[in-house]
């Protein structure tokens, strides 16, 4: 049972990981992608920044999850077509630069969500989903926002205290076993530990 669920997950990865917008990718987005729970005060942030709801929807979940996205999971997402509300949505982006296309060759067309400012809105904004990566670790980011689009259902740990609580409150686990890093910031601030 185990090998046949750890092969699967590797034909999903690799299905999803092969390039960052094989040319007959569908993303599959239940109709009822609402049922994410999204902060509605983090809703009415984004939107404040000039975003229709489905587009501050559909860039909480990029920020959270990937930080970058390909054209297609947005229309899908939206359930929308190309013309002039995704004309419009790219233009928004790039005015108000909080995001970025980024081309890669045999890759196609990527769209960065960097703003600090647009981050702040939603409370996240030390995430290193702003920052710029290779091709290899923005695939997957890819890939991984795909399933979070494919899954709308599903609760997702969105920051570290979550994930911590999880662990250790519900499944019990010694705060000590849990993977940590330390992070070294200015010479005057003191270690994070992660």
């Amino acid at each position: 049972m185990t090998a046949s669920l750890q092969t699967q997950t590797e034909e999903f990865a690799d299905s999803r990981l092969a390039s960052v917008q094989p040319p007959s990718a569908r993303l599959i987005v239940p109709l009822n992608s609402v049922s994410m729970n999204i902060k509605p005060s983090h809703l009415e942030a984004l939107q404040a920044l000039g975003y229709t709801e489905s587009e501050a929807r559909f860039l909480y979940i990029v920020a959270t999850h990937s930080g970058y996205f390909v054209a297609r999971q947005f229309v899908a997402f939206t359930l929308g077509h190309w013309g002039k509300r995704t004309t419009t949505f790219w233009g928004k982006l790039h005015t108000k630069k909080h995001a970025r296309t980024e081309y890669f060759p045999k890759s196609g067309k990527v769209y960065h969500v960097f703003s600090r400012r647009l981050y702040r809105q939603i409370g996240r904004e030390n995430l290193r989903n702003r920052r710029e990566h290779e091709i290899e670790y923005i695939r997957r980011r890819i890939g991984i926002l795909d399933f979070v689009l494919s899954h709308p259902q599903w609760e997702y740990l969105e920051t570290e205290p979550e994930k911590v609580r999880y662990f250790c409150d519900q499944l019990k686990v010694p705060i000590h076993f849990l993977p940590a890093k330390i992070c070294y910031g200015q010479k005057t601030s003191q270690p994070t530990v992660r």
